[in-house]
C-alpha cells in the first residue's frame, strides 16, 4: 500500500491533555479530494448516547463529530479543507425502523463532513498499530 499521510489538526492523543498534530493516512484519491482515516486512534465514544435504534443522521457520535471535535481539532482554514458530500443513508442489517416489516432502501440524504470509516470502505493492505 502506498502511503500518503497529511497532517492536518491538532487533538489530543497517548492519553494525554497536550494537543498534538494528526496524521491522515489517504485510502483513495479522486481529482481534488481524498477519502482519509486518522493513522492512530483519536477517541473513543458510543456510537449514540442512548441504547435505541437511530441512523448515523441522528446519532450522537456524528454531532459529536462534526461539531465538538470538528471545532476543536481544526483551525477555521484547515475546517474549510473539509469538504462535504452528499450521501444516502440506508438501512443496515442492523437497523430497521420499529414496527416496519419492510425494508427501506433509500432513509434520507445527508450531507456528510467528519464521518466514520464504511465496511465499503475497507482497505485490504490497512494495517493498524497499537502502539504510536
Amino acid at each position: 500500500m502506498n502511503k500518503i499521510i497529511i497532517i492536518m489538526g491538532v487533538y489530543p492523543q497517548n492519553c494525554g491533555l497536550k494537543k498534538e498534530p494528526i496524521e491522515w493516512l489517504v485510502l483513495k484519491e479522486e481529482e481534488h479530494r481524498c477519502l482519509c482515516i486518522s493513522k492512530y486512534l483519536l477517541d473513543c465514544k458510543p456510537y449514540h448516547n442512548i441504547s435505541e435504534n437511530i441512523i448515523w443522521q441522528n446519532c450522537s457520535l456524528r454531532h459529536w463529530l462534526n461539531n465538538e471535535f470538528l471545532l476543536s481539532a481544526f483551525s477555521v482554514e484547515e475546517r474549510e479543507k473539509i469538504l462535504l458530500s452528499n450521501i444516502v443513508t440506508t438501512n443496515s442489517p442492523c437497523y430497521r425502523p420499529r414496527n416496519s416489516h419492510q425494508e427501506t432502501k433509500r432513509l434520507v440524504d445527508v450531507q456528510k463532513g467528519l464521518s466514520l470509516l464504511h465496511v465499503r470502505h475497507n482497505q485490504p493492505n490497512l494495517q493498524f498499530n497499537r502502539q504510536k
